[in-house]
């Protein structure tokens, strides 16, 4: 019972037991898979070297990829390292990563407009942000500040094995101008991408 009560508490307490160099604690508590293939020794000798000159990391984000797995995101303050945990129902440490962030909002061009979201309803980001670590896009300049939306129930975006599009909660949802304009031209005809697969041609 003990043991059990020590593991859900990382999922709070990982930020400062990093911060604090307790490695080895964080190590307790990984899969025999991480173990097979980082060993404590790689693993304190990998963490030392990231926490250098930092104090403090606060968590930025957590969330569901799948019912079994939720994924929790921390950053340094100047938001320059960010640590990715993957824990499971058990809260046991599936995957984690220590990853540099690159910024490139210094040299960003930022619009003067103001956009809302194009959405009526409540939906979840499911990525999004100005970094890699939250938003896979980044790194791709035309594609940097895309958010993917999804509708969620009960912690899943799809129903049944989610291999239609019909599965999918957002599917045929209504979607609005996120800015008033005038409409240039229109395209219909489009067939929906199948699940999988990216549709490159332009009508």
């Amino acid at each position: 019972m003990m043991d059990t009560e020590r593991k859900v508490n990382i999922r709070e307490e990982f930020g400062t037991l990093f911060a604090q160099e307790d490695f080895k604690k964080l190590y307790d508590c990984v899969s025999e898979e991480f173990k097979r293939q980082v060993s404590l020794q790689q693993f304190l000798e990998q963490s030392k070297l990231f926490n250098q000159g930092e104090q403090f990391y606060r968590l930025e984000t957590n969330l569901h990829l799948t019912p079994q797995i939720e994924q929790f995101i921390w950053m340094n303050h100047k938001q320059t390292k960010a640590i990715s945990v993957m824990f499971d129902e058990h809260s046991i440490i599936q995957a984690l990563v220590l990853a540099p962030i690159e910024s490139f909002s210094e040299r960003d061009r930022w619009s003067t407009n103001k956009y809302t979201m194009p959405i009526q309803s409540e939906w979840f980001v499911y990525w999004g942000g100005k970094n890699e670590v939250l938003n896979y896009h980044y790194p791709v300049e035309n594609q940097r500040y895309a958010y993917d939306l999804v509708v969620r129930k009960r912690k899943q975006s799809y129903k049944n094995d989610g291999m239609k599009n019909e599965d999918y909660y957002a599917y045929g949802k209504k979607v609005v101008a996120p800015l008033e304009g005038v409409v240039i031209t229109a395209v219909d005809g489009q067939e929906d991408n199948e699940i999988g697969y990216t549709n490159k041609k332009i009508l």
